[in-house]
């Protein structure tokens, strides 16, 4: 630990504005007690940004959608020319965490929900996506 006088030195020269000269070892251990404080700070500093980040998603309104809002799996497969069942095959391997079992698939257009299923679409293999289930 640095000198028994060295904080007090150091934070009185500081409250003056004035310079002090300390032992080298003093020097160092203080240098070191400061990095790790200045760390300590941007650690907390980060935690807590990540926090309200957490918070604000949390708290920012659902957006509201119109009956002519929503999607089905269905109807993006048909879009698509994709076969249904091999769409929510995939839907159900995908194990979106927002989607319960026993719900149907149906999002609110442009939601993330919507850009997860788009995603999965997407992902199908390609000689997969002109089938038709008869």
């Amino acid at each position: 630990m640095p000198g028994p006088n060295a904080f007090e030195r150091l934070h009185e020269a500081m409250i003056r504005g004035t310079e002090i000269t300390l032992s080298p070892d003093d020097a160092e251990l203080l240098f070191d007690l400061l990095n790790d404080e200045i760390l300590d700070a941007n650690v907390n500093f980060l935690q807590w940004g990540r926090r309200r980040e957490r918070d604000r998603a949390r708290l920012r309104p659902e957006p509201h959608y119109g009956p002519d809002q929503f999607i089905s799996a269905a109807e993006m497969a048909e879009q698509h020319g994709v076969d249904y069942e091999l769409f929510r095959t995939a839907l159900q391997a995908a194990n979106l965490p927002w989607h319960q079992d026993g719900e149907s698939w149906t999002a609110g257009k442009v939601s993330p929900p919507h850009r997860d299923m788009l995603d999965v679409l997407e992902h199908l293999p390609a000689n997969l996506t002109t089938l038709k289930h008869d």
